[in-house]
């Protein structure tokens, strides 16, 4: 995604984001709306699932910070930016692999960008931005079955982040998430 989309689509532009990003990988503490990968794995069903459900997360979570903004970073390994070497590189590749395993197992669609970027010394890096939107909370809408059965994910389970941790999302997490979007659309109205 070249630099002119990038602030068309987000808040920021690929220079404002790459900077951003780095504050946070050089913070080196996961947040709420934001995780950490050293690789971005996808081939397994046990990868996917595990995936999905810390997009899910992230997309559930509401926060103030980055206008709600959240990011899974990838090419990371505690506070500095290690590159990858099996994620795919391609973006756009990236893009649509990702936004079919979405459209697949989670509703409703979220909304998310792949962005990636190189260090001077040739370590790819990026990250997936979920931007925010008020169709929460965004559930597993078909069952996967994983070969860890810790990791395989029923329809209708759906996730927030708390802290650095994800968690099945709980009673009182709907309550947060239909009065923060009653206040969005009371502020639209």
């Amino acid at each position: 995604m070249d630099t002119e989309s990038t602030s068309r689509l987000l808040p920021w532009t690929n220079q404002e984001l790459e900077a951003l990003l780095k504050d946070l990988i050089a913070h080196g503490t996961e947040a709420a709306k934001a995780d950490y990968k050293a690789e971005l794995m996808l081939d397994t069903q046990d990868q996917k699932a595990e995936f999905l459900k810390d997009v899910s997360a992230i997309a559930n979570t509401a926060s103030d910070v980055y206008a709600d903004h959240g990011f899974l970073i990838y090419g990371v390994s505690g506070k500095a930016i290690t590159g990858v070497t099996t994620t795919e590189r391609n973006t756009d590749k990236l893009q649509n692999t990702i936004e079919q395993l979405v459209k697949t197992y989670l509703s409703p669609m979220i909304q998310l960008y792949v962005i990636g970027f190189t260090e001077g010394a040739g370590e790819a890096w990026g990250t997936i931005v979920v931007t925010p939107n008020n169709n929460k909370p965004y559930r597993f809408v078909k069952d996967m079955q994983c070969q860890d059965p810790k990791r395989s994910r029923r329809r209708g389970e759906w996730f927030v982040r708390r802290g650095a941790t994800t968690d099945p999302g709980l009673p009182e997490d709907l309550t947060v998430i239909m009065q923060r979007q009653l206040v969005v659309e009371h502020r639209s109205a």
